[in-house]
């Protein structure tokens, strides 16, 4: 019987249908969640997961508690960014910002980013498709999951163009030697 099936079906017919079952297969497993957002809670096929408690940063910022259904705070979400010139787009965003969220857990302090959203339901989305609290639970492993596959790739980018940081001057320098790059003398 498997011989006859051979004979009927050439190894590239056969490939090609292991190979489309394979990705078949692949796709099935992803499963989609209805995430929605109700007075900070986030509900997850229509069951309460965690609460999202939206905190007012400053003028198009927010930051934000991710707690327990218990109000137990476990992570603090707090946008930052930085300019990027290859992120420059004259018309949607001609200083080239870069926006993400550097997520700190407060049990161990470990920390990991996540891009940003405008919209907290988006954030909850994101949480939700990343698996940080499946069916509402924060766990070691979840946690260290989530850092490990997030990473700190905001980070780094930002080191990598110089941080976008803040200048130091030292006025109290004696050395009057004049340095490579730019001298300022401010004062005697």
């Amino acid at each position: 019987m498997v011989s006859l099936f051979i004979q009927k079906f050439p190894m590239k017919k056969m490939f090609l249908i292991a190979l489309m079952t394979f990705c078949a297969s692949a796709f099935s497993k992803e499963v989609k969640h209805k995430v929605d957002v109700k007075d900070d809670t986030v509900i997850v096929d229509e069951k309460p997961w965690f609460i999202l408690e939206k905190l007012k940063a400053g003028f198009g910022t927010a930051n934000y508690y991710l707690k327990d259904l218990t109000g137990k705070k476990l992570a603090y979400l707090k946008m930052e960014s930085y300019k990027d010139p290859k992120e420059v787009d004259y018309k949607y965003n001609p200083d080239g910002v870069v926006k993400y969220y550097i997520i700190t857990f407060l049990e161990d302090e470990q920390t990991s980013e996540m891009p940003a959203y405008a919209r907290q339901s988006k954030i909850a989305e994101h949480l939700v498709k990343m698996e940080l609290m499946p069916n509402g639970v924060l766990t070691d492993d979840t946690e260290h999951e989530f850092i490990l596959v997030s990473g700190h790739s905001y980070q780094q980018k930002r080191n990598e163009l110089g941080g976008n940081g803040n200048i130091i001057i030292n006025n109290n320098n004696t050395d009057q030697t004049p340095r490579n790059g730019f001298n300022m003398h401010i004062g005697n």
